[in-house]
């Protein structure tokens, strides 16, 4: 028979171990080092900064802002409009040579004959005022406008508020879930290893160390849930924030307290809303807003007055200048001649007359220079003409029933705005006392839990201490545990939700009603 062959490892070499020691050792480094370098960066953040951080990039916030300052430029620009409109303007324009037409015959036809090329430039300035009732309202009814734009924004900075508080008490919520379920996995670590050593000694059955085991997997899932859920909340508050990277780590530094005292006399917190409750305030500057529109709208049926005046000038040049300077030339030789005839006529009477001296008609050479220098005039030696003024009134009578459709909106809206103040309104007093009944509820549950926390950790204690002696077995135990950890999420979930509540009556009220 052949030899049998051994398939047993063969242990490495000292070198090669070392070297693979060292080389698992160089890969760990570079990973840890890895690891702290994309460590996630952590921010720590009070509620305050949570808030003022969340106004400037929240787009409920930002775009009625943006709303606020387009109000702002329409109130400017509604006072505006009574004080008169200023226009100036120029142009430059080309006629080409021919006949003329003016009116029914032409140039030829009136002796004119035909014209050159002509460059026309000219200028005029001028001022119009119009004065309506919807004028003079027009600045009120922006005012209202832009308190109405304001309102909005305090609206929606109030429900900010509310969303991030509330979303800042969750991520609370979710560390203290993450304590508590940390804290109940190590007492389910701690009865296993119990359970381990009376069974070890005889004085517990295996049961109880398989029932201890699964204590601790239980304990070990509601940690991963609680991490879970606090990271969720985490995010959350984040993207309200609205951070970039949503899975940073968050280190809240506001805390709430329960034992701090907090206002909660129904009719002063009633009082307080009706006066600075944002979504009241908003629907008020709306009302205010559409009574104004109503009485703009209404003013359509008045008369209007419009106040004008206005200034110009011309300035023109023949393109061919030798047309003029021919066209005065043939005019000062025809009034020549006419004075000559003039003359011979006069000669002739029985009584003959003194001549008429000739000589001013006769065309010179300054004349020829006068004409081309005025008519270098172009484009900027204007010739002023008269100025005008002009004042107007008008009455509309009939438009197409415009007005009365436009008169009717304005009165369903502002009607509609009347009615929804109003019902938030009188809405608004039974919704601060039944808040004001869940935060006082709460808080009472807040302090009863207290109590049952403290009982349950008693009874745990003592639990815990007559298993040690074999009094009570494994069951007993985790009855207790079970109700030390009911105790502590019940105290958590009682605390948190007064905190939640507290926090929707504050928005009610339009103002804190405790210390952050």
């Amino acid at each position: 028979m052949p030899p049998s062959t051994s398939h047993a490892p063969r242990r490495m070499s000292g070198p090669l171990h070392w070297a693979l020691f060292l080389g698992v050792g160089i890969w760990s480094a570079a990973w840890a080092v890895e690891g702290v370098a994309q460590e996630t960066p952590t921010l720590n953040l009070s509620l305050d900064q949570a808030i003022a951080q969340a106004a400037r990039t929240s787009p409920s916030v930002r775009i009625p802002q943006g709303e606020v300052s387009a109000a702002q430029w329409a109130a400017r620009s509604a006072r505006a409009t009574l004080l008169p409109t200023f226009s100036v303007g120029s142009g430059l324009s080309w006629q080409g040579a021919g006949e003329q037409r003016l009116g029914g015959l032409t140039a030829g036809q009136l002796g004119i004959g035909e014209q050159p090329s002509w460059l026309f430039s000219s200028w005029d300035a001028g001022f119009t005022l119009n004065l309506s009732a919807g004028a003079l309202l027009a600045p009120r009814e922006a005012d209202a406008g832009l308190e109405a734009a304001r309102a909005q924004v305090g609206a929606a900075e109030a429900a900010l508020i509310l969303e991030v508080t509330q979303g800042y008490l969750a991520v609370l919520r979710g560390e203290e879930g993450i304590r508590l379920a940390q804290r109940e996995l190590e007492q389910a670590e701690r009865n296993l290893e119990l359970a381990r050593g009376r069974v070890a000694v005889g004085s517990a059955t295996p049961l109880d160390a398989r029932q201890a085991e699964l204590a601790v997997g239980r304990a070990r899932v509601g940690l991963i849930r609680a991490e879970g859920e606090h990271r969720n909340a985490g995010i959350g508050l984040l993207l309200l924030l609205g951070e970039p990277e949503a899975d940073r780590e968050l280190r809240l530094t506001t805390r709430f307290s329960v034992a701090e005292a907090v206002q909660l006399d129904e009719e002063i917190l009633v009082s307080r809303a009706q006066t600075a409750n944002p979504e009241l305030h908003a629907l008020q500057a709306q009302q205010e807003r559409t009574g104004v529109a109503l009485r703009s709208a209404r003013s359509t049926y008045l008369p209007n007055l419009q106040l004008s005046a206005g200034w110009s000038g011309f300035a023109r040049r023949a393109v061919q200048g030798s047309f003029l300077v021919d066209q005065a030339r043939r005019q000062a030789e025809a009034q020549f001649q006419q004075c000559l005839t003039n003359n011979d006529i006069l000669s002739r009477l029985v009584e003959p007359i003194s001549p008429i001296n000739c000589a001013p008609f006769q065309f010179r050479d300054a004349d020829r220079e006068r004409i081309l220098e005025e008519n270098r005039a172009f484009p900027l030696d204007f010739t002023r003409q008269p100025p005008s003024a002009a004042l107007s009134i008008s009455l509309p009578v009939f438009q197409g029933l415009q007005r009365q459709h436009r008169v009717e909106s304005a009165r369903v809206e502002r009607e509609s705005a009347r009615l929804r103040t109003e019902d938030r309104t009188r809405r608004l007093r039974g919704d601060v006392i039944r808040q004001v009944t869940v935060v006082r509820t709460a808080l009472e549950a807040a302090r009863i839990e207290e109590v049952n926390r403290e009982v349950a950790q008693s009874q745990l204690e003592l639990a815990r201490e007559q298993y040690e002696v074999g009094m009570v077995d494994f069951l007993q135990l985790a009855d207790a545990e079970a109700i030390l950890a009911r105790a502590e999420r019940e105290r958590l979930d009682a605390i948190y939700g007064y905190h939640e509540a507290l926090s929707a009556l504050e928005a009610l009220v339009g103002m804190p009603l405790r210390s952050r």
